[in-house]
């Protein structure tokens, strides 16, 4: 972890340890990992975080799911302990179909078939799990800003009552409606 990198706790309940130079997450419910301009560096450090044995769901609205698996394959990170929910590929290849590591939302507007294909992932997880989304910001550009925070709602409140689970998300320094959505669900905030 960079000495830039900067952690404000808002709520006890994250617990984390700084071992071997590392930052592991303990106990971890919500985290938003926000980067100005380091949006790669920001998706090692979320995935690097739930790494340990956990399997999970990665919502992407920004990067199409096969670049960010040549992504994880080039900083040699095993993703296959991840499902995929693409948001951005199907705009491009409509007719794009689902897989067993991806499935694909034909818009980012979508919130609701977005939601059915996190949760039904989520369902299929024994154990600790994780949900990171990529991004808020980027949901935003395609839905009004009270359907994103009922829709971030939504997930946290499934994640929380489903049991020992992570939120993470990803989000860019500058954009602050995005990052206040973010906070108001967040129990730590990592600043990449």
């Amino acid at each position: 972890m960079s000495e830039e990198t900067r952690i404000m706790g808002k709520d006890s309940a994250m617990q984390s340890a700084e071992l071997a130079g590392e930052l592991v997450y303990t106990a971890p419910t919500e985290v938003t990992v926000a980067s100005s301009d380091k949006h790669g560096n920001a998706i090692l450090q979320a995935v690097e975080a739930v790494s340990g044995g956990q399997k999970g769901v990665y919502l992407t609205v920004n990067w199409p799911h096969h670049k960010l698996k040549a992504f994880f394959r080039a900083k040699n990170i095993d993703s296959s302990h991840i499902k995929f929910v693409d948001a951005i590929t199907a705009m491009a290849m409509p007719h794009i179909r689902n897989h067993e590591t991806c499935a694909f939302i034909q818009h980012p507007a979508d919130l609701t078939y977005m939601d059915v294909q996190i949760l039904e992932a989520l369902k299929n997880i024994e154990g600790k799990k994780f949900l990171i989304v990529d991004s808020v910001s980027t949901l935003m550009a395609y839905n009004e800003k009270e359907k994103v925070m009922r829709f971030m709602h939504a997930l946290s409140a499934s994640l929380k009552s489903g049991g020992d689970a992570t939120l993470i998300t990803l989000e860019s320094g500058d954009n602050a409606a995005a990052r206040q959505v973010c906070e108001q669900f967040a129990d730590q905030i990592i600043h990449v």
